[in-house]
């Protein structure tokens, strides 16, 4: 059996999004506890920051960089990605943990959904073309070639063309009904 010790993240970068406190600081307590070089967060404005920043001294943890970023913001999240590679290095790790506000109730009843086959909306075609973008870049400025992450983004780019950018999985659908 496999167990944490076994587990080397031995120096990565590790972007944790929204992890100034709660899951993602603890995801990153445990980052840190298997090797991970530079924890890297973000939060949406400086009290945030700064509280996490606070948080990490606490905890003991020093390659700590912390930035202000809106995730929802895609011209701030691509902003960030090149910050990030310029002071920090590549991102080996990325974990999208940021809670956005407004997504919790639409969270909360999608099971209920599901299991009356309403799927409107699974997830939002936007949001995901901006976490595939983002995936993608880091990869590029990385070195890596993802050619095939790249056309999914193009055909979600399309369905987003076509007024489908706040639908779900219903919007795979409703292209291919045409």
């Amino acid at each position: 059996m496999t167990s944490l010790k076994d587990f080397s993240l031995e120096g990565k970068n590790a972007w944790i999004t929204g992890a100034s406190y709660g899951i993602g600081f603890n995801i990153a307590k445990a980052f840190v506890a298997a090797g991970v070089k530079n924890i890297i967060f973000n939060d949406i404005n400086e009290a945030a920051l700064e509280r996490g920043l606070a948080n990490y001294k606490e905890a003991g943890i020093e390659n700590v960089h912390g930035y202000v970023c809106d995730v929802t913001d895609e011209n701030a999240v691509k902003a960030l990605v090149e910050t990030i590679h310029k002071e920090v290095g590549n991102i080996d790790i990325l974990v999208n943990n940021a809670g956005i506000s407004g997504q919790k109730a639409l969270l909360e009843s999608y099971g209920e959904r599901i299991c009356k086959d309403d799927l409107e909306p699974g997830f939002f075609v936007d949001f995901f073309i901006k976490d595939m973008k983002l995936a993608y870049d880091s990869a590029k400025l990385g070195g890596l070639e993802l050619d095939v992450l790249g056309r999914v983004i193009e055909n979600y780019q399309k369905l987003s063309n076509e007024g489908l950018g706040r639908a779900g999985m219903q919007a795979l659908i409703k292209h291919y009904e045409k």
